[in-house]
């Protein structure tokens, strides 16, 4: 493939201020540090396949496929923008990060904590960690440290750090972030609760536990290496795909039966406009909270016009719950044609079960609890060897090396 046409320094440095412009408008650039980092460290030099528009777009871009697979990108700029903040980097300060891709956030870091500081930045990918040293050089900043290497075990040798972030979306926090990250440290992580529900939360180091200071939507790639999610994906029928935790039992052909046969619907009573994402994702972080046993159906590729595709509208996804001859997913209803707003129902498919009442009582329990949106948690993590204490309107998550507790 050709490269990219060179463009004029002048429209690489035009592009490059409106898109800093176009950060700071949008709310995600809020300090003058993150703001000097942008305008210093030149994106296009980081991502040299595409051209100076797509590099300087608010988009994020394709950096490595295997098989027909993504696994690799450079991530949207409100994004980087976004968790930078969250990281609140000091000069001098030594950071970890979790995912090189194409080294454009090491170089923002490391312009952020300065000569006195330290940035070590581990890949899994040889080829990527290797691009990514040329990428940094290329960009004068040679200073920081490129690792190939499996993230969850950080890099002990330059360990301890003031800062650790993950570009990764990650379902626990592994035992070597614990140990590397310093006394009064902080770590950023795109958090997973369920599949297509994440959140980048910033994480404070409080002595024997972590505690949130705050929490922004996001949707990242799943990290990979020891760390990764262990979910299990059975194909259910043309374009779907059902997932579930990693000891579920599933039979697929049954599911599609299931899908494909009559269903009725369950009004719940909760209502939403047709524009509050902030809302549907609430919902659904509250049920993972709930019901440990959820499982997500996804629709890949070309939609096609069948009752069981017909999902919230901008989401390809549905949650649920799946019992012996009996299907319940969270669902939508539209209240009126000239009306945007639609009440949240629970599909029921197969025999009568605990199911669907139960899914129902989770998006009314949502309703009585105030309907608590993502701001609303605080959000506690403990390693295991530590029992995390829970008080009322708390709500325990358990993951393999961490115990989350969110409280609203």
């Amino acid at each position: 493939m050709e490269p990219p046409a060179q463009p004029c320094a002048a429209e690489v440095a035009w592009r490059h201020r409106a898109l800093v412009e176009e950060l700071k408008r949008k709310g995600c650039v809020q300090t003058v540090a993150v703001e000097a980092a942008l305008c210093a460290v030149p994106r296009h030099l980081f991502v040299p396949h595409v051209s100076i528009e797509e590099a300087y777009g608010d988009r994020v871009i394709s950096t490595k496929y295997i098989g027909d697979r993504l696994v690799s990108s450079a991530s949207q700029p409100a994004m980087v923008a976004l968790m930078l903040e969250q990281l609140a980097l000091e000069p001098g300060q030594r950071v970890l990060e979790v995912g090189t891709g194409s080294g454009y956030n090491a170089a923002l870091m490391a312009h952020l904590v300065g000569e006195a500081g330290q940035v070590v930045s581990v890949e899994l990918e040889p080829d990527l960690s290797e691009g990514a040293r040329r990428h940094l050089d290329a960009a004068g900043f040679s200073r920081v440290r490129a690792v190939c290497g499996d993230g969850a075990a950080g890099y002990a040798d330059a360990a301890p750090y003031d800062r650790i972030i993950i570009t990764a979306s990650a379902r626990d926090l592994a035992p070597a972030w614990w140990e590397q990250l310093a006394p009064g440290g902080r770590l950023v992580v795109p958090f997973s609760m369920r599949p297509g529900l994440q959140a980048s939360l910033a994480f404070a180091h409080r002595g024997h536990h972590l505690e949130s200071c705050s929490a922004k939507p996001c949707m990242f790639m799943d990290l990979r290496g020891d760390a990764a999610a262990q979910e299990r994906c059975e194909r259910v029928g043309p374009h779907l795909s059902l997932l579930a935790a990693g000891g579920a039992t599933v039979d697929p052909q049954a599911v599609h039966a299931l899908l494909e046969g009559p269903y009725e619907d369950r009004g719940s009573g909760v209502y939403f406009n047709g524009r509050d994402s902030a809302g549907v994702m609430a919902l659904r972080m509250w049920l993972a909270l709930q019901e440990t046993e959820l499982i997500t159906i996804l629709v890949e590729g070309q939609r096609r016009q069948a009752h069981y595709l017909d999902f919230f509208e901008q989401y390809a996804l549905s949650d649920g719950l799946l019992e012996q001859g009996a299907l319940a997913l969270l669902w939508r209803l539209p209240r009126a044609l000239w009306d945007h707003s639609f009440e949240a129902v629970v599909r029921c498919y197969g025999a009568e079960g605990r199911a669907a009442q139960r899914l129902l009582d989770g998006v009314q329990g949502w309703q009585a609890a105030g309907r608590p949106q993502l701001d609303d948690y605080g959000i506690r993590a403990y390693r295991k060897q530590v029992a995390p204490p829970l008080a009322e309107r708390e709500a325990l998550l358990n993951r393999p090396w961490t115990d989350f507790v969110f409280a609203w």
